[in-house]
């Protein structure tokens, strides 16, 4: 089934805003959902609105958190979000790096106590949407990544996602986990019976499987690049902001967000047609023999976006009846019986 994006929009948003979730930040988390399944990462968007539907009920996410900054300059905050829903929490994060980064040329804030915020792309595209290079990653809740060479879960799975403006182009949006895939994808091919590829995840043995059912540590990509990322990013994010010890609540996360002006490095129009022409080189190139064209980093899911907003977005049966729960259990209006 197609469903248009505004009318997902909708439901999503009204069965937030059913649990308490204030009006704007319903529609706050709504869009970026949606966006994350008009743009193809289905892994990542409106198929976690049940599992955040039940975590706002039991009050494991704060409904109308009190974000409160602890530290700040001109330049760079840290925050705790008081478990809010990390949508919310990260909109609000990359919109003050923004602002800063206005002023000083750069932004950097770094959160504690937030919650998962879906696809890391929607914050890093925040910043490029205003002209400025963005970048976000965000610790994961359990660690669940073994280090290169060894079997036990100690390092986040973590995104890391940069998003670059150009003038006519498409922005260049690298959106990626540092472990060998995303658990939401793992969980995807478990739906539609895909085989891992061999070295990328562990069983509860810490042996080598390709069945996603038995997937229980994933490895890093890469190998030792991978897991030199892999540490990076979660010390960025364990630690950085970190105010007070709360390692042992495993589901409040830690994130940062960065924003860089680039009219602070460069003439922001020559910049801009640079990128273009840099995109344009590489996408010109010559390929490899089996390669039919070369698509540059956010490009099939800037056209699969572009493709949604015509003919809106291809939900499936499971998909379907995660959207009919999340109804079901609120009382809200399901349009699509």
């Amino acid at each position: 089934m197609n469903i248009s994006n505004e009318n997902l929009k909708k439901f999503v948003s009204n069965c937030y805003k059913k649990v308490g979730i204030p009006n704007r930040d319903a529609e706050t988390i709504a869009d970026l959902q949606v966006l994350t399944d008009s743009r193809g990462v289905k892994s990542h968007g409106t198929k976690h609105l049940l599992s955040y539907i039940n975590k706002l009920l039991d009050g494991s996410i704060n409904t109308k958190p009190n974000i409160k900054i602890e530290s700040e300059t001109l330049s760079i905050c840290t925050i705790d979000a008081n478990n809010g829903l990390g949508h919310v929490i990260g909109t609000y994060a990359m919109q003050l790096a923004i602002k800063k980064a206005k002023h000083t040329g750069i932004g950097v804030i770094a959160v504690q106590n937030s919650s998962h915020y879906g696809a890391a792309a929607c914050y890093s595209m925040l910043a490029s949407n205003e002209n400025m290079i963005g970048f976000t990653t965000s610790q994961t809740g359990s660690p669940s990544v073994a280090p290169f060479g060894g079997i036990d879960r100690l390092l986040d799975n973590a995104p890391i996602s940069f998003a670059i403006p150009a003038k006519k182009e498409p922005a260049i949006v690298l959106d990626m986990a540092c472990g060998s895939s995303s658990w939401g994808r793992i969980k995807e091919m478990e739906e539609k019976g895909i085989k891992l590829n061999e070295g990328q995840a562990l069983d509860i043995n810490g042996l080598i499987t390709t069945d996603p059912v038995n997937a229980f540590t994933l490895l890093p990509f890469g190998e030792a690049k991978g897991f030199g990322l892999t540490v990076v990013m979660s010390i960025l994010t364990r630690l950085l902001g970190r105010h007070q010890d709360k390692s042992k609540n495993q589901n409040r996360r830690g994130q940062l967000f960065i924003a860089l002006n680039i009219e602070v490095f460069s003439d922001l129009n020559i910049f801009l047609n640079s990128v273009d022409e840099f995109i344009r080189d590489i996408r010109n190139s010559n390929t490899q023999t089996e390669i039919e064209k070369i698509t540059l980093p956010g490009e099939r899911a800037f056209n699969q976006h572009q493709k949604s907003q015509q003919i809106g977005i291809e939900i499936d049966s499971t998909h379907l009846h995660t959207l009919y729960q999340v109804a079901n259990k609120l009382s809200v209006e399901f349009p699509w019986e």
